[in-house]
């Protein structure tokens, strides 16, 4: 990518903090970009070393656009959680779909927790890992955070909610580009 293909000049280190308003607190991959090439969705590893022993950290893909991040927050605002709980409920193959969905994030879950802790996870992280759905909830019918069910679905997951959401909310542009370069820090 040429360096005028992405507004912020500064590397994804310095612009993921700006974009999460804070130091990242788990090491993390960028998954997707935006068209512009800002950081779009990161992943992050399903469980990290705090306190002496692994902790599981079920929500592993994050929405950082910012654009994208609105545009949810607004149909978040207009019931839209609501909305696909109730679709969950009403509609058998949107849920089989999701549920389909959610056991194949749930198996990559458990299996990278596991290469990473090897035999030091936990059987209450591990159960974590295994009960809980893209956004952290052990009903895994209740939908909560849009932003998480989109990333997932960004990244490649199976998430019929997510691609909903995406359907409804329109693609990321890349102009205007979701970062300025005084938004983001040092320029090249």
């Amino acid at each position: 990518m040429s360096p005028a293909a992405c507004a912020f000049q500064g590397n994804d280190d310095e612009l993921v903090r700006h974009l999460l308003g804070r130091p990242p607190r788990l090491p993390y991959v960028v998954a997707t970009r935006c068209p512009a090439g800002t950081p779009q969705v990161l992943r992050a590893d399903p469980v990290f070393w705090e306190d002496g022993r692994w902790k599981p950290f079920p929500t592993v893909y994050w929405l950082v656009c910012p654009r994208l991040k609105k545009s949810v927050a607004r149909l978040e605002q207009e019931g839209g959680s609501r909305m696909f709980t109730q679709r969950l409920h009403d509609e058998p193959g949107f849920r089989e779909a999701y549920l389909a969905g959610q056991r194949e994030l749930i198996a990559w879950r458990l299996g990278e927790a596991r290469r990473l802790a090897g035999d030091q996870l936990p059987a209450d992280a591990e159960r974590v890992l295994a009960e809980a759905n893209i956004a952290g909830s052990r009903d895994l019918l209740g939908v909560k955070c849009l932003h998480a069910h989109l990333a997932h679905a960004l990244a490649g997951g199976r998430n019929p909610i997510g691609e909903a959401v995406r359907d409804r909310i329109g693609p990321c542009r890349a102009d205007p580009p979701c970062v300025a370069p005084q938004e983001g820090g040092n320029r090249a």
